[in-house]
């Protein structure tokens, strides 16, 4: 499967009207990747104005991302590629990866958590299924549902808890995208902030039943 031709074919050309942007971003993981051949694979993708691309010649995203992402081992990785795309330079580092992130997500020193992503790096539970990934991206433009997940950094109930809402929404066939807000990054006025993290509300409602916050109570 041609790794970037997934978000072309699969995500862009599916849904032509759709209010998205595509980035996509080439790096030398290999070590024989050049400039001159991301700007033939870039020229390959038509006329989408919704695309944009970009060389990373040192590998700063991947590297940023290999520690952000909860990626395959390096033994997975190995039994997976094969040696000849295995190699050290680029263990721990995140390539072949599709992220989907919400709109109103700011970048900061790192790479914030993505709202649902696959990867080509490992025979696990996100490897990627393109009908997967239009799922998720559809549930994101054409939203049924208003998902959000509260965390913050350091919550030590997160991972456990988003593992099994994503595996929940899996068995299911739902839509696995959903919004992720950092409640670190929220104003006080907030009314959400009187959950506790992790949280899931879907349309605004905890999915456990707790009920909802005074919103007399929060700083105005």
């Amino acid at each position: 499967m041609s790794g970037a031709s997934v978000a072309l074919d699969d995500l862009a050309k599916a849904f032509p009207d759709a209010e998205a942007q595509f980035f996509v971003l080439w790096a030398p993981m290999l070590g024989h990747e050049s400039h001159d051949d991301a700007v033939q694979q870039s020229n390959s993708f038509g006329g989408d104005e919704r695309f944009r691309f970009y060389w990373d010649e040192k590998r700063r995203l991947p590297s940023s991302l290999g520690s952000t992402l909860q990626l395959p081992s390096d033994q997975e990785r190995a039994e997976f590629l094969g040696p000849e795309k295995h190699l050290p330079s680029n263990q721990n580092q995140a390539w072949d990866v599709y992220l989907l992130y919400d709109k109103e997500v700011t970048w900061g020193s790192k790479p914030p958590e993505p709202s649902f992503w696959m990867h080509q790096l490992g025979q696990d539970e996100r490897l990627l299924d393109p009908a997967r990934l239009k799922r998720a991206f559809e549930s994101m433009i054409n939203p049924k549902h208003e998902i959000v997940f509260l965390t913050r950094e350091g919550c030590k109930g997160t991972p456990l808890m988003r593992s099994r809402f994503e595996e929940a929404l899996r068995r299911k066939g739902l839509p696995e995208a959903f919004q992720i807000v950092d409640m670190d990054d929220v104003d006080e006025a907030d009314v959400r902030t009187a959950y506790g993290t992790p949280t899931v509300l879907i349309d605004g409602k905890d999915l456990m039943g707790a009920p909802a916050p005074d919103a007399s109570g929060v700083p105005s």
